[in-house]
């Protein structure tokens, strides 16, 4: 009796590989931030990585930023108030918004796959919805809003599950989002 061979197409590997996410590679332990540290999130990582595949990506060191580096901060555009811009705190006058939100555009073109996307909290490139931006004027705190980088990909794939990896610290939230990125990975067209 002869033995029965299995085949598998691209659709089926596909959706039996772990759903991709985007995080912020110092959420992972990369030595990436502007101090040159880390802010693993041991927590996280230990809770979904059983079910996802991590992409780890640094917006601020995919722009050619260097660790350690100069940090940037948000700052109001009188022109766009809707749009705030990214500058070095020292030297304003150095402004990666447009390098930040082409960076988005290339993630977003190279992973047609990614299924969510955990941002750091509060970061200049990667925070969604809490990230301080200042007056240019006065350098006071005016409001929040996204960094960069995040915003540009929530543009780009808005029906992406995204959070902010402190929203993620809640048992109810990592099960939702796991949940949606499992939803969201299973219509992908496979690639």
């Amino acid at each position: 009796m002869q033995a029965k061979k299995m085949t598998h197409t691209k659709h089926d590997l596909h959706h039996r590989r772990k759903p991709r996410v985007g995080i912020s590679s110092c959420l992972l332990g990369h030595y990436v931030r502007y101090d040159g540290k880390d802010k693993r999130n041991d927590f996280i990582v230990s809770r979904l990585s059983e079910y996802v595949e991590f992409i780890a990506i640094c917006p601020e060191v995919g722009i050619g930023l260097g660790v350690p580096r100069a940090p940037i901060h948000l700052i109001d555009d009188p022109d766009t108030p809707e749009k705030p811009g990214a500058v070095f705190i020292h030297d304003p006058c150095i402004d990666v918004t447009q390098s930040l939100a082409t960076y988005a555009k290339q993630i977003a073109q190279n992973y047609p796959d990614l299924s969510g996307f955990i941002f750091k909290s509060r970061s200049p490139s990667c925070g969604l919805y809490n990230t301080p931006v200042f007056s240019s004027t006065t350098t006071q705190h005016i409001k929040n809003s996204s960094g960069i980088f995040a915003s540009e990909i929530t543009r780009l794939l808005p029906r992406l599950p995204t959070e902010n990896e402190e929203n993620l610290l809640e048992t109810n939230n990592i099960e939702n989002f796991i949940h949606d990125v499992t939803r969201y990975h299973s219509k992908i067209p496979f690639i």
